[in-house]
Formats: structure tokens, sequence, C-alpha cells
């Protein structure tokens, strides 16, 4: 019983400093710019999160993967991100902001989009899989 109310009073106290103090204030989103930033995060970030889920999915269902080899050969994608997400200021500085913007997510959908159509199901990773 006391361990339910406290976790009302967290979730009222948290409900409550939501409220009142904002974590964003609502007036950024009143900019076109914070918004689509903010739009193409999320939307990038759900991109991500579906990418990892089915290639984990296909690599353990299709190719017979344990869960932890999977996770392993998942490993260079976000490796890779994080490669070129240390350089990506001098990118945006030498050709702005807008060409990577637009550049970026299109090529990611390309290679996704030819992985999806040419990837048989035999199971050679480093040829038909390998993300970086």
């Amino acid at each position: 019983m006391l361990l339910l109310v406290a976790a009302v009073a967290a979730v009222a106290i948290c409900i409550w400093r939501t409220l009142t103090h904002p974590d964003v204030e609502a007036a950024l989103f009143q900019s076109a710019q914070f918004s689509s930033a903010v739009l193409a995060l999320f939307l990038f970030f759900v991109g991500m999160a579906a990418w990892l889920l089915m290639t984990g999915l296909f690599l353990q269902n299709a190719w017979g993967y344990s869960a932890l080899s999977s996770g392993l050969a998942i490993a260079p994608g976000p490796m890779t991100a994080a490669v070129f997400a240390v350089n990506s200021a001098r990118v945006s500085a030498r050709f702005g902001r807008r060409v990577p913007a637009v550049l970026g997510p299109l090529l990611v959908a390309a290679a996704g989009g030819f992985w999806l159509l040419f990837t048989p199901g035999d199971s050679d990773y480093l040829l038909r899989s390998c993300p970086a």
C-alpha cells in the first residue's frame, strides 16, 4: 500500500513539474527551423530503431544467428554513425546544413531499399549484410 501511495505521489509530482516548468518551451515550436529539425530527428530515430529491430530479427530468424551474434553483427552500423557524427561539423561548414540534411537520409534510405531488394536468403554476412 505504501508503495502504491509513493508511486501515485511521484506521478503527481512529475505531472505538476511538467505543467509548471516544461522541459521545452512551447514558443520554440513556432520556429519553422526548430520544428523541422525536431521532426527530422524524430524520423531518423524511428528509422534507426526500425533498422535495429528488423535487422536483428532477420539475422536471428532467417540466418539462424543467436541474439548475441546478431547484436555483434549489427554493431558496425551504430559505430559508423558515430564516426560520421564526429565529422558532421566539418561537412556542414563546407556544404551548409541543408545539403547533408537532405542527402544523408536519402542515401540511407536508398541503401536500405537496395539491401531489402537484393539481399538473398543465404547467410554471407560480409558480402550481404555488414552495415559498415
